[in-house]
């Protein structure tokens, strides 16, 4: 992200995990990103969601936590 020549947006993925369903995969990657990844834009931001994570991330509102142990994206319903 350091280079403003090279920039990079955060595509969003889930992937299966076990018994317990899905989790989130976040990486970042060059524009346009994938064939059928969605854009989303908000308050400036834009991020790519891959085409298969999309209905699982509809009505999802991704936020960044941090506390003393740990900095990270949350998902909330």
């Amino acid at each position: 992200m350091a280079d403003p020549t090279d920039p990079k947006l955060i595509r969003i993925s889930v992937k299966n995990k076990g018994c317990a369903g899905m989790s989130y995969h976040l990486e970042y990657v060059s524009p346009p990103g994938g064939k059928f990844d969605e854009i989303v834009e908000q308050d400036g931001v834009r991020v790519l969601i891959d085409s298969k994570a999309l209905f699982s991330i509809i009505g999802s509102e991704m936020d960044w936590k941090e506390d003393r142990l740990s900095a990270k994206f949350v998902f909330q319903k």
